[in-house]
C-alpha cells in the first residue's frame, strides 16, 4: 500500500510543480497580505494593530483554504475517473486507501503551503503589538482544523461523483452550509442560526480569539467536531471510491419523473430562445422551483425574525447568493455545451447571424433566471418600503446604488465565466470564481471608504458601476470574437 501512496503523491507533486497556477495563488495570498499590512499602517488610529492585521489575514488564509479545497481536493479522485485511469490504478494493484492518500497528500502539502505564508507576516503582527502567542496558536489550530474538515469535504465529493463539475458544485455547496452561521453572524442576522450552531463553527470561534485578552485552549468542540467529520468523510471516500456515482440511485427516479412532468409542445418561433430557456435555464419547471425557492427563503427569515422588512432584506441577500449559484451552473453551459458537442459551427452556418444567435440564447437563458433575478430585488424595494431608515434618502440612495452596481458586478462575473468557458469548459468556474472573490475582497476592505458620509459612497459605487459596465461591453466583445474563431469565421 505504502508503495502505491509514494508513487501517486510524487506523480502528483511533479504534476503540480509544473503547474504555474499554485504558485500564482500562494503569490496572490502573500501580496494580499502585504496590501492588509500597508493599508493598517497607513490608519494610525488604534494602538492594536497587530491584532487587526493578524484577524485580517487569518480570514484571507480561511479564503483561500476554502477555494483551493473546493476546487482541488474535490477533483483528486472525479479527475481521474473522467480520465479513465482509475480502474488502471485498481488492477494495478493500489487499493482505494492508497488512491486517496496518494492524490489527497500532494494537496494538502499545497493547502499547507498557504498557512506557512503568512508566517513571516504573523511574526511583524506580534511585534506591531496586540497579539499575544496563545490567540495565534489557536489560530494556526483552527486553521488546520478547518484544512481537515474542507479537504475531507471535497475528497468525499470526488469520490462519490463521476464528474469533476458535479463534485465541485456539491462539496460548494456544503462548505457554504457551514460557513452559514458565521455569515450571518458577520451581517448581524440569523440570530438563531448563530446560537445553535456558533459553538461548531470555527470561523466564529476566530472571531472569538480576535478578542482582546484570550487566554483559553484553543481545543473546544469546533476543533474536535471538524477534524471528526473531515476524518470520517476521508474514510467514506476511501469505502465509496470505486462505486463513484453511487448518490445516482437517488437522484435518476427524481430526472425520470421531471422528464416525464416537461411539456413536449410546439417549439417557438425563436428556436434559439426556445433551447437555452429550455435545456440551459431549466424552463418552466425550474422556473417554478427558483420561485418557491426564493418564496421560502422570505418565509423562513420571517419566522427567524419576526419582522417584514428584515426578512425582505434576509431573503434578498440570501436569494442573491443562491441565484448566483444557479446562474454560474446554467450560464457556464451557455456556449460550452454547443462547443463541446461541436454543434456550435453547425449552428453559425444556419440563416441567422451571429448576434442574433447570441441575443436570442441569451435571452432564452435570462427568461428562464427571471424569477431567481427579479424576486431579490423585489425583496429589496418591499424592504425599503416597510424599513424606517434613519437618514432618509441618503440611505435609500445608497441602498438602491449600491444593489444595481452588485447586479452589475454579478453580470461582469458572469461574463468573464462564459469568456473563460469558451476555452477551459467547466474550469471556468473555479477560475472566474477565485478572480471574483479576490477582486471583491480588495474593493469592500481597501477601496470604499466606509468611515465617510453616505454621499461619498455613492459616488464610489457610481463610478464602480461605469467600470464595470465597461468590463461587461469590452468581455462581451471578446466573448464574440472568440466565438467567431471558433466557428471558423475568423
Amino acid at each position: 500500500m505504502f508503495r502505491g501512496v509514494w508513487q501517486l503523491a510524487r506523480r502528483a507533486l511533479r504534476l503540480e510543480s509544473m503547474r504555474i497556477g499554485p504558485n500564482i495563488v500562494r503569490f496572490l495570498l502573500a501580496f494580499l497580505l502585504l496590501l492588509v499590512i500597508v493599508q493598517a499602517r497607513s490608519n494610525t488610529s488604534g494602538s492594536a494593530q497587530g491584532l487587526a492585521i493578524f484577524k485580517s489575514q487569518v480570514l484571507l488564509t480561511h479564503l483561500f483554504l476554502t477555494i483551493n479545497a473546493v476546487f482541488g481536493f474535490s477533483q483528486v479522485i472525479s479527475e481521474e475517473r473522467e480520465a479513465g485511469t482509475l480502474d488502471l490504478m485498481r488492477l494495478a494493484g493500489i487499493n482505494s486507501i492508497a488512491v486517496v492518500l496518494g492524490k489527497s497528500l500532494p494537496r494538502f502539502w499545497e493547502s499547507l503551503l498557504l498557512i506557512g505564508v503568512q508566517f513571516p507576516f504573523t511574526i511583524l503582527a506580534i511585534t506591531l503589538g496586540g497579539l499575544a502567542w496563545p490567540q495565534v496558536i489557536a489560530a494556526y489550530v483552527y486553521l488546520l482544523a478547518y484544512l481537515c474538515l474542507v479537504a475531507g469535504i471535497g475528497l468525499f465529493c470526488s469520490a462519490s461523483y463521476r464528474t469533476s463539475k458535479a463534485a465541485v458544485v456539491v462539496s460548494s455547496f456544503i462548505t457554504f452550509l457551514y460557513l452559514l452561521p458565521f455569515i450571518f453572524s458577520v451581517l448581524g442576522g440569523g440570530s438563531t442560526v448563530v446560537v445553535l450552531l456558533g459553538n461548531f463553527n470555527l470561523q466564529m470561534r476566530t472571531m472569538e480569539l480576535m478578542m482582546s485578552g484570550f487566554q483559553e485552549s484553543p481545543w473546544c468542540s469546533a476543533v474536535y467536531v471538524a477534524v471528526g467529520t473531515g476524518c470520517c468523510l476521508a474514510v467514506a471516500a476511501c469505502f465509496n471510491l470505486h462505486r463513484g456515482g453511487a448518490t445516482h440511485f437517488l437522484t435518476n427516479p427524481l430526472l425520470n419523473i421531471l422528464n416525464r412532468l416537461r411539456s413536449k409542445g410546439r417549439v417557438w418561433k425563436s428556436p434559439f430562445l426556445w433551447l437555452d430557456f429550455t435545456f440551459t435555464s431549466g424552463g418552466l419547471w425550474r422556473m417554478s422551483i427558483r420561485s418557491v425557492a426564493h418564496c421560502s427563503l422570505f418565509a423562513w427569515m420571517y419566522i427567524v425574525s419576526g419582522e417584514p422588512s428584515r426578512a425582505f432584506a434576509w431573503a434578498a441577500l440570501l436569494g442573491i447568493v443562491v441565484s448566483l449559484v444557479d446562474a454560474t451552473w446554467s450560464a457556464s453551459r451557455l456556449f460550452s455545451d454547443e462547443i463541446r458537442n461541436h454543434t456550435w459551427s453547425v449552428l453559425v452556418q444556419t440563416p441567422n447571424s451571429l448576434s442574433r444567435i447570441l441575443i436570442h440564447k441569451t435571452l432564452g437563458w435570462l427568461l428562464g433566471m427571471s424569477p431567481a433575478i427579479l424576486l431579490p430585488y423585489l425583496f429589496i424595494f418591499l424592504a425599503i418600503l416597510l424599513f424606517p431608515f434613519s437618514n432618509g434618502l441618503d440611505d435609500i440612495a445608497e441602498l438602491i446604488i449600491g444593489s444595481l452596481v452588485s447586479g452589475l458586478a454579478v453580470i461582469a462575473y458572469l461574463h468573464l465565466m462564459v469568456y473563460f468557458t469558451l476555452d477551459w469548459h467547466w474550469k471556468a468556474i473555479p477560475a472566474s470564481l477565485t478572480v471574483t472573490c479576490v477582486l471583491v475582497y480588495v474593493y469592500i476592505f481597501m477601496l470604499i471608504p466606509w468611515q465617510s458620509g453616505g454621499a461619498v459612497r455613492c459616488v464610489v459605487f457610481i463610478g464602480t458601476g461605469i467600470v464595470l459596465l465597461v468590463i461587461c461591453i469590452v468581455l462581451q466583445l471578446f466573448i464574440q470574437i472568440r466565438l467567431r474563431d471558433l466557428a471558423g469565421e475568423g
